[in-house]
């Protein structure tokens, strides 16, 4: 019995250690925070091997190839779909939908609508999600900027 209790004590003296406090990170709900002490190793194992490399500015150096071509054409329809979904949905008199990076990925909205009348701008804004909520599941990664007038507003401006 006092052969077993000589590894326990032993891994509570080493738990009894006294040991520098981890840097506080700001959480997030519903996500731990997390303490990299290497980030560039960090964001070299997030690209994987064979990812093209970040320049300082935070956007990727990308080579011309057919398929950045195709992602072009194919970010080009996307925008045009999402200018059709947004009119339709809102009968909007102006639609804007621009892509910011060139790749589908961020974009750009501008809407003059009439029924953005007596809404404040969240409830504007809701409605033009919910237009285009399926884009925004799969290809769209995020709205960087989205105005909502109405034609009252836009004239003004």
């Amino acid at each position: 019995m006092a052969a077993a209790a000589a590894p326990r004590a032993a891994a509570s003296a080493a738990l009894a250690r006294p040991r520098a406090a981890p840097a506080r990170l700001p959480m997030t709900p519903g996500r731990p925070a997390v303490l990299v002490r290497r980030p560039a190793l960090a964001a070299a194992q997030r690209r994987g091997a064979g990812a093209p490399a970040r320049r300082s500015s935070g956007v990727v150096a990308r080579a011309a190839d057919p398929a950045a071509a195709q992602a072009g054409q194919m970010s080009a329809e996307l925008m045009e779909s999402m200018t059709a979904k947004i009119t339709e949905a809102l009968e909007a008199q102006r639609v804007s939908v621009s892509d910011v990076y060139g790749d589908g990925r961020h974009v750009n909205i501008d809407v003059v609508a009439a029924a953005f009348e007596g809404k404040n701008s969240v409830q504007r804004q809701r409605m033009v999600y919910k237009a285009i909520w399926l884009e925004l599941q799969d290809a769209v990664h995020a709205v960087d900027s989205m105005s909502t007038k109405t034609p009252d507003e836009a004239a003004a401006a």
